[in-house]
């Protein structure tokens, strides 16, 4: 299943589907708080949907980037075309809500990107159609990274692929309130590389509706969260963790003071080379009361020996809250779930979802699934599709996981 315009409808409040020149000019204030962005970006996804084909919103400066058939000597138009997303992120004259538009095929990253203003950034056609491809196996002496530090900013519609490092530091990179929506992360990190990083690491802002597969790294093959940060409807999938440590191959929440939240999201086959690990490995300042909110996930086959589905740190988190509602895992060796003193768990299934099938890189639930309307539906907002792009609730309740189970 596919959006039927091919462009999944999660933005930020600087986005207007259908602006004017003025409203998207002052939309470029943006939104007076975290939460209130947030909601915006969710409240942007009917108005996208019901657009039948993807458009510049009017208003709205657009350039593109082509590099089979770009030049960064050309106006960035659609008939001209620069050739690469580095010189595009690097122009002065960009502004907020500018959008980047990147033409099907593969990008050469060869340099290090940071998305420094709250600009959009899009992939044409279906997310896989659109490459960043940092070609690390050829070229593992250079370290380049994706990073975004700017306010508002949208990255959408894109693949990141073959971006390494052998010794720590953060491949995808979000450090700003704003959102990376429908992308995936795949065949990133080096074999071997004990002293690696982490794959995306978020110290704040909305990372949704995306896939993190088959990466491998030293620390964290999937997601960190940190500061206040919000994951939703993403698969977290097959990554692999390899040092020595105690950090997580799936979801890993270091130190923060902030609140993490994962809702809707399918954590399934990641593996650990440490034998305390665990799916989730959390870390937690005693000052952080409610720092860790986990609801209607699947975290269900994940190899690791003893520390199970997940495991606080032991130390320093004397009165950390973890709230933990209606997700579905299995316990450790112990035969029970691990939660910090203070924390709740309710609502949670300890029993396997019953996969059927796997239909676009997604687990889906069979019908059967102890997970079918299983969730809590506080977490899906009235608009919210799932990652598949259907409708988030489908039964009397919604699933638990990144997709619906739809009856045939």
């Amino acid at each position: 299943m596919k959006m039927a315009n091919g462009f999944l409808p999660v933005v930020g409040c600087v986005i207007l589907a259908l602006a004017t020149p003025e409203t998207a000019r002052a939309s470029r204030r943006g939104p007076a708080t975290v939460a209130d962005f947030r909601e915006c970006a969710r409240a942007r996804i009917e108005a996208i949907r019901a657009t039948p084909n993807r458009e510049v919103p009017p208003g709205t400066k657009a350039y593109y980037i082509s590099e089979k058939h770009g030049d960064d000597a050309a106006d960035g138009s659609s008939a001209h075309p620069w050739k690469t997303l580095a010189f595009a992120t690097s122009r002065d004259f960009l502004d907020d809500g500018d959008e980047i538009i990147l033409k099907r095929g593969q990008h050469d990253i060869r340099n290090v990107i940071t998305v420094s203003k709250g600009l959009h950034v899009h992939g044409e056609g279906e997310r896989e159609d659109t490459v960043l491809d940092a070609n690390y196996g050829n070229n593992n002496s250079a370290f380049w990274y994706f990073e975004i530090t700017g306010k508002g900013a949208l990255v959408n519609n894109v693949t990141f692929s073959r971006f390494g490092h052998t010794s720590g530091d953060r491949l995808i990179r979000l450090n700003a309130d704003a959102v990376i929506s429908n992308v995936v992360v795949r065949n990133c990190g080096v074999e071997g590389a004990v002293y690696s990083g982490v794959t995306v690491d978020m110290q704040a802002g909305l990372f949704t509706h995306s896939f993190v597969s088959n990466n491998v790294a030293g620390y964290c093959a999937g997601v960190s969260m940190d500061g206040d940060s919000t994951m939703e409807n993403c698969a977290i999938l097959y990554n692999r963790s390899i040092g020595n440590y105690n950090q997580g191959a799936a979801l890993r929440l270091p130190h923060s003071i902030g609140r993490r939240t994962v809702r809707n999201c399918t954590i399934v086959g990641n593996t650990f080379a440490k034998t305390d690990n665990a799916a989730i490995y959390g870390y937690a300042w005693e000052t952080s009361k409610e720092s860790a909110h986990l609801y209607n996930n699947i975290v269900w086959g994940n190899t690791c020996t003893t520390a199970g589905a997940i495991h606080p740190n032991a130390n320093n988190y004397s009165g950390q809250k973890w709230f933990v509602k209606n997700n579905c895992w299995d316990y450790d060796a112990a035969g029970k779930l691990q939660d910090p003193d203070g924390g709740t768990d309710y609502g949670n299934v300890n029993a396997d979802p019953q996969f059927d099938t796997v239909h676009g890189g997604v687990p889906l639930l069979s019908l059967p699934s102890p997970c079918r309307n299983k969730g809590d539906d506080e977490y899906a907002t009235k608009s919210d599709v799932d990652i598949m792009g259907g409708k988030r609730r489908v039964g009397r309740h919604i699933d638990i996981g990144c997709a619906e189970a739809t009856p045939s």
